[in-house]
């Protein structure tokens, strides 16, 4: 996210140099970054995270459990840290970030609210189940990013071990397209401009299944004005403007 004031990057799950790539594409500078906001320890969140903080000296902010389960791989790195208690908040430039809880299989993972003015982008991804502390957090966004992770029918049939499905459409898991359909359509209010499905699976979703999902909750409940994107696995989306 950016601002006229700071310019954040959420999690860094590639590679720096695809990272830094990425943020070129999006025509953002990765040299004008302020600083890095992670949301759990797992490594497709994390992956470029230690070259990126070589490279630019900005600082990464975590939840204390993440910060402790990256502790020995990144002490190195300790001074660029700031760990924060999950349901807390900190502001990075003029943007305000609010953390809340999520369900997933990481030491202490969590999901996004930034503010900045009027404007609220809801970010949660990386949770098999909906709790009412996740849709009272993302409630009034302009801007929602959800995951959308698989189809349960294509998860059943894929190519996975069993503990593994058992371990994605879990509590601690994933979203499946129909609950994440089924959030969305708990979040729908007027002023929502924008939604972006977000950590599609290529082997147990297609993008075009987990479109289809969130359009019809769109068109149900009239809400044809929404931009609906779903985010790419090897390219930038176009950039999303609130005013």
């Amino acid at each position: 996210m950016s601002s006229s004031k700071a310019r954040v990057l959420i999690d860094a799950g590639f590679s720096c140099k695809e990272i830094c790539r990425r943020l070129d594409e999006a025509g953002e500078d990765p040299l004008g970054l302020d600083g890095v906001v992670i949301t759990h320890e797992h490594s497709d969140h994390v992956k470029g995270l230690n070259v990126l903080l070589k490279k630019l000296d900005i600082p990464v902010y975590l939840s204390q459990g993440t910060w402790n389960a990256l502790q020995k791989d990144m002490a190195h790195h300790y001074k660029k840290v700031h760990p924060f208690s999950a349901g807390n908040g900190f502001e990075i430039g003029d943007i305000g970030f609010e953390s809340f809880e999520v369900l997933h299989d990481a030491a202490d993972p969590v999901g996004f609210c930034l503010h900045n003015g009027a404007s609220k982008i809801g970010v949660a991804t990386d949770f098999g189940k909906t709790t009412h502390l996740v849709r009272e957090s993302l409630k009034g966004a302009q801007c929602l990013i959800l995951e959308s992770n698989h189809d349960p029918g294509m998860l059943f049939r894929g190519p996975y071990p069993w503990w593994l499905k058992q371990r994605i459409k879990g509590i601690f898991g994933h979203l499946s397209n129909e609950d994440s359909a089924s959030l969305l359509t708990d979040l729908l209010h007027t002023d929502l401009r924008h939604v972006v499905l977000a950590h599609v699976s290529q082997t147990n979703n297609m993008n075009e299944m987990a479109h289809l999902n969130a359009m019809r909750v769109l068109q149900s409940n009239d809400c044809r004005h929404i931009q609906l994107q779903v985010a790419l696995q090897d390219s930038a989306i176009s950039p999303i403007e609130l005013i």
